[in-house]
């Protein structure tokens, strides 16, 4: 099985079949929701959101995630660990709109797969998820505590709200 694979993490793309004798790994699945508008300023359109940014924030008593290099994949997919320590996973436009499920607002699910060198690397990191549409910030979720390490075949589900003043960009007019 060809797989993506980063230092914390790896990430699972429909294009990058599986092949090979390898038995399937449960994926964590992060379910990415935009509002509809019933918790924020206003709902998020799938049209809307050009880029996606997931940032895992380690717990400050567990100081930085090691460093890594910045790695590019295919669909404009790239990971990097910050100069603040975060580990942060960028989902450029063209796996945005491969993968945004159809809905009247945003939703995606991405999955994410534990390799063994996460293990201990922070005890309770916070996930954050941006939403970007033309290199501006338009919605963003509040930080949640996420279960660590990763426990394959969860989910994680991750409301995200448009901010005050994008209303208009988080409706894709």
């Amino acid at each position: 099985m060809r797989r993506v694979r980063l230092p914390l993490l790896f990430l699972s793309f429909a294009l990058l079949a599986s092949c090979g004798d390898e038995p399937p790994i449960p994926a964590t699945i992060v379910n990415l929701v935009g509002d509809d508008g019933s918790i924020g300023s206003g709902p998020i359109a799938p049209g809307a959101v050009d880029e996606v940014q997931l940032v895992l924030v380690p717990d400050p008593a567990d100081g930085r995630f090691p460093p890594q290099e910045q790695r590019v994949f295919d669909e404009g997919v790239e990971s990097r660990i910050s100069s603040a320590g975060e580990w942060v996973l960028t989902l450029g436009s063209a796996y945005v709109e491969a993968n945004v499920l159809a809905a009247e607002t945003f939703r995606m699910d991405v999955p994410l797969y534990a390799e063994e060198e996460m293990d201990g690397a922070t005890q309770m990191p916070t996930l954050r998820v941006i939403f970007f549409q033309g290199g501006e910030r338009i919605a963003e979720s509040n930080p949640r505590f996420v279960p660590w390490p990763l426990q394959p075949g969860t989910s994680i589900p991750v409301t995200v709200l448009c901010g005050t003043g994008s209303e208009t960009a988080c409706s894709g007019g």
